[in-house]
């Protein structure tokens, strides 16, 4: 927009200001670089782009650096919560059988020694397995024995007796905590001498 324009009212030294307009509808001029007042040249000073300094883009960096350190914190933090609360679960669904004194060897070695053999006047007739099933209390008691299996009234007989003077046991645990278990023992006499000891589940 090149140009003559005649200031009359203008004083050397005194501020002004005007404005430039389009003669086009719809158009503005994008710019204006300077102009002459006789022999000198004015120019419109140009706005000073904003720059960040070193110190701000490290500042912006290190905030940055710290917010994702946040995030992961607690990315961890909310991790290590779940598999601790998943750990906490399994714990307490971890069973435990009871234990009879000494082990199983030593308590079929009970059950043997202790043994009356019934005196049965046909001796096949007491070939075979009895079954007895009962609660060792959270105390390590036996109670509530009973037959699941039976073979002859004698030998049941005595194998329902020699269960009920097992004491003394372990107790089963859930979840770290004594609880009632059920167990089994089946026993047979004749032809000879054989046991076995089955748990069951904890109630």
């Amino acid at each position: 927009m090149a140009g003559a324009y005649y200031f009359p009212k203008v004083k050397k030294g005194q501020q002004f200001s005007f404005e430039i307009v389009s003669a086009f509808a719809g158009y503005t001029p994008t710019g204006f670089q300077g102009f002459y007042i006789h022999d000198e040249m004015l120019s419109i000073p140009k706005e000073e782009r904003k720059t960040e300094t070193i110190d701000n883009i490290q500042r912006v960096a290190a905030d940055r650096a710290y917010d994702d350190s946040i995030r992961m914190v607690d990315s961890i933090a909310a991790v290590a919560a779940v598999e601790a609360e998943m750990a906490a679960e399994r714990a307490a669904r971890v069973v435990t059988a009871p234990k009879y004194p000494g082990g199983t060897n030593a308590l079929y070695a009970f059950l043997r020694e202790n043994m009356c053999k019934p005196q049965i006047a046909i001796e096949t007739a007491g070939y075979g397995t009895t079954t007895v099933q009962f609660i060792v209390t959270r105390n390590g008691e036996v109670v509530g024995a009973d037959y699941k299996r039976r073979c002859n009234e004698r030998v049941d007989k005595e194998v329902l007796r020699l269960v009920n003077m097992l004491s003394g046991w372990t107790p089963a645990t859930k979840g770290g905590k004594p609880c009632d278990a059920v167990v089994q023992i089946s026993m047979s006499i004749f032809p000879s001498f054989n046991a076995s000891a089955q748990f069951v589940g904890v109630r």
